[in-house]
């Protein structure tokens, strides 16, 4: 899964990215995992979000897990 932290930010900029980035990236390589125990799971920061080297009905599954992550678990760290 390659990931653009800056959308992760949204629309507040009082996001600190990089506090941020690896708490997401652990919780939502935990859901991940949870979803699919036997595959290989590699999640990276990129120029853009999406799910690599799987089919369109696991992507989108991939990817409202991930989203899920980010609207629903705590993740988020603010500048101080």
């Amino acid at each position: 899964m390659e990931i653009d932290a800056r959308a992760l930010r949204g629309t507040n900029a009082a996001v600190d990215l990089d506090a941020s980035w690896p708490r997401y990236q652990q919780l939502l390589l935990d859901a991940l995992r949870d979803a699919f125990p036997d595959a290989r799971i590699e999640i990276v920061r990129a120029e853009r979000t999406r799910a690599v080297g799987v089919g369109d009905e696991v992507a989108l599954r991939i990817e409202g897990i991930a989203r899920a992550v980010r609207h629903c678990a705590n993740w988020v760290v603010y500048e101080e």
